[in-house]
């Protein structure tokens, strides 16, 4: 048998997207039975309402779920059932499920299904959006379209349970440091004043964590510049360690800290104590090596201490 697309998130007429990864698949792999069109033995029909099979190979791609059906051919409707499908005359199923937790998104208007539990899933004859879902009360008992539309509904716009305001006035005075038997007007000074040193506490926060934001910014730049003027990276380097520092600053500091400064030719002194002025006196070991080999084996014949301590700069890198 050829394996079916049995879900995916897409929208229903209900306004209901399932999604597929918080879909509980441990339930229904301890039975996984296949019914037609939902029909379950309280139905009270003779035939449809036994299962035709079972479901193999559920496996999850991107948001989609996929089955392998198993049909009961022992059955003689199962066998209906699955004849149709090997024609191509029935390829639809639909998944039955409970729900544990949703979402609304007031925007786009739709209610996601983030948690729910896989019942049963069936082949159906008419794939339609409606027929798309089933979903099963607490109670275990098949939803009508009427029931689902009611519960979508509820799900999208949740009822908010308004609590009456109360209050003690002589515990509220209390806590403003007031006395028991004070008036409206100084109850309302006493909570203006409140809220006045509020803001103001706000406000000296606002205010440190933009310096403590600036102090640090400041710093980051400092660490940045020392290290270039050292030569330990180069200007080329300084947004990837800048952001570094941004992120973790004291990290980045040890790292800079235990590089080695790369040296140049020119930062050699000559036996008379001069730097070198040739082309390659802003080079390192490594630029030399690939941009001038040749003069790096003459360095290495015309002046060997040059030469060692450029290359033991390069292995100190």
């Amino acid at each position: 048998m050829e394996r079916i697309l049995v879900s995916d998130p897409s929208v229903n007429s209900f306004d209901l997207s399932v999604r597929t990864l918080g879909i509980d698949l441990s339930r229904f792999l301890g039975n996984p039975i296949m019914l037609f069109n939902h029909q379950r033995a309280d139905k009270g029909k003779t035939d449809e309402v036994l299962p035709i099979g079972t479901w193999k190979d559920l496996t999850i791609e991107g948001d989609q779920l996929y089955a392998t059906p198993v049909f009961d051919e022992t059955d003689e409707f199962a066998l209906r059932i699955m004849k149709k499908y090997q024609a191509g005359v029935l390829r639809a199923a639909s998944i039955a499920i409970s729900i544990q937790e949703s979402s609304y998104d007031e925007q786009k208007k739709i209610i996601t299904l983030e948690k729910t539990q896989l019942q049963e899933i069936s082949i159906v004859d008419i794939p339609s959006n409606q027929n798309a879902v089933a979903i099963y009360d607490d109670k275990d008992q098949l939803m009508s379209n009427d029931a689902i539309l009611a519960l979508a509904s509820g799900l999208a716009k949740p009822k908010l349970q308004i609590q009456p305001l109360t209050m003690n006035f002589e515990q509220t005075a209390a806590q403003l440091g007031l006395k028991a038997d004070a008036t409206d007007v100084q109850l309302s000074s006493a909570i203006l004043t409140l809220k006045a040193e509020l803001d103001a506490a706000k406000a000296n926060i606002a205010t440190h964590n933009q310096e403590n934001a600036d102090r640090q910014a400041a710093q980051v730049v400092s660490l940045i510049d020392d290290a270039i003027t050292a030569k330990k990276i180069n200007a080329d380097q300084k947004p990837t360690y800048t952001k570094l520092a941004n992120a973790d600053f004291d990290s980045t500091k040890a790292i800079l800290e235990s590089m080695t400064a790369a040296v140049r030719l020119s930062d050699i002194p000559k036996p008379g104590g001069k730097g070198d002025a040739a082309t390659h006196e802003a080079k390192t070991f490594t630029q030399l090596r690939k941009e001038d080999p040749k003069f790096l084996l003459s360095l290495k014949k015309s002046d060997p201490a040059k030469y060692e301590e450029l290359y033991n700069a390069y292995v100190a890198e």
